[in-house]
């Protein structure tokens, strides 16, 4: 028998042990999303929302659902146009788009128009830019803010989980938050509880970093398949009702004296790049899984500000030297694009390769040429754990580099439902054009729908 509860879609995200997770969620979670949501921004048939990530990121279920539920339009971008800066703003600007949900990193495009002085920045219909899918770097967005201020258009910023259904909390960030350190990440949606406990599971007191718990009706109903997985995740919530779960995140926060929450990162090695969840040990896993290769750590570089790419250092079999071209061939029969490191040079020689814990000062940085491997035959990757600082083990001799820019990997939208009596029309031929979505379709009788 259908029910609310039953499964609305399932989502892989990317798994430490090499093996992808697939969050089940339910109708209930993706229709209390909207409700919450509602509280904070009024949609009404008026907006027009972009479309501009793949259905196989959960972002674009808040996209896509938030448009038709509230009787507003909804513009699919093509992929090649989310790569443009220009086509994109001409987009925006064409279709009047009012509501824009944008990875951080994509959004920097339209804050170097806004820097530039581009005319389309002051033509846009926009009243809420909602950041999602990776941290905010508050400072980042200055030049916006320097062009469009603060007031007829609402920069928020909604931190969320898959496993919570995609927005958790919500901040709309005003001039202190440009004043002050920190990532506020604001309250979470009125049906949702954030708790921040400690590695016993105790919660720890204000201003104290702390592990985020998520309970209410957005927690997903558990990963596909995956009992033990499951049961460490999604845990027996204390602090609700009888049978009630609480997902815990491996996300660490602070919660400050007026209630609100400041992101501060992870207590592993997961990143997000683009809004894709990554965990490095996935890489890593699949590295070591080539008989060539003995050990590997898998890094984030960022040698310019908003450029995030995965680096991989490599120790091979004694007698070895991977292929770049082969490996990476093979690498992309397990793992997605956006996370297959391509090759390039090595840094010169370095007494200390990195860890997974090293940052872009203490690593060696990768240039085009040739391969190079250390000479050490052994790699450590150090652990975070609550109360201690996380540092980096060093090992001595040559470090190998092999790495790619962890481009977008938007995969394009193959479909579109169209009606001719919808206001946007039928979509134009062609991979530049823009395809539209009206929830008026679902109450007409023309052909197609």
């Amino acid at each position: 028998m259908s029910s609310a509860e039953n499964a609305i879609y399932t989502i892989y995200t990317s798994g430490s042990t090499g093996r992808p997770k697939g969050v089940v969620l339910t109708h209930v979670n993706v229709a209390r999303l909207l409700t919450t949501a509602q509280e904070h921004f009024a949609f009404d048939h008026t907006d027009v929302w972009s479309m501009a990530h793949s259905y196989a990121f959960d972002v674009s279920v808040f996209e896509m659902w938030g448009a038709l539920a509230h009787g507003g339009q909804l513009i699919i971008v093509p992929r090649a146009v989310t790569r443009s800066p220009e086509e994109f703003a001409d987009l925006l600007t064409e279709h009047q788009v009012t509501v824009l949900s944008q990875t951080p990193t994509a959004f920097s495009s339209l804050t170097a128009l806004a820097a530039a002085n581009d005319p389309r920045i002051k033509r846009l219909h926009l009243r809420a830019v909602i950041f999602a899918g990776e941290k905010l770097e508050i400072s980042g967005l200055r030049p916006w803010v320097d062009r469009m201020g603060l007031g007829r258009i609402s920069l928020v910023n909604m931190y969320g989980i898959t496993e919570t259904t995609v927005h958790t909390t919500y901040h709309r960030l005003t001039k202190k938050d440009f004043e002050a350190d920190g990532n506020p990440i604001g309250r979470p949606l009125s049906d949702l509880a954030v708790h921040l406990l400690n590695a016993d599971g105790r919660p720890v007191p204000d201003g104290v970093p702390g592990e985020i718990h998520v309970s209410g009706p957005g927690v997903a109903r558990g990963y596909l398949n995956r009992p033990s997985l499951t049961a460490e995740r999604f845990l027996p919530d204390p602090y609700g009702p009888p049978g009630s779960r609480m997902y815990r995140s491996g996300d660490i926060a602070l919660r400050n004296p007026d209630g609100t929450l400041d992101f501060s990162g992870r207590i592993d090695d997961q990143v997000k790049i683009r809004g894709f969840r990554i965990e490095l040990g996935e890489i890593t896993a699949a590295l070591t899984n080539h008989p060539d290769i003995r050990q590997a750590v898998t890094i984030v570089r960022e040698d310019t500000p908003g450029d995030k790419r995965l680096v991989a250092y490599l120790v091979p079999e004694p007698g070895h030297t991977p292929d770049a071209k082969t490996l990476r061939t093979e690498l992309a029969t397990t793992l997605p694009d956006y996370m297959v490191p391509a090759p390039t040079s090595p840094s010169t020689p370095s007494p200390s390769p990195p860890t997974a814990s090293s940052t872009n000062a203490t690593s060696p940085h990768p240039r085009d040429g040739h391969w190079a491997m250390p000479r050490s035959s052994s790699l450590r990757v150090p652990r975070w754990r609550s109360g201690s600082r996380r540092s980096g083990s060093r090992f001595w001799g040559r470090p190998a580099s092999v790495c790619r820019t962890a481009s977008s990997s938007w995969a394009a939208t193959r479909s579109a439902v169209c009606c001719s009596s919808a206001p946007c029309g039928t979509p134009e031929s062609g991979r530049r054009s823009a395809m539209c979505w009206s929830a008026r379709c679902s109450r007409t009788s023309a052909p197609g729908c």
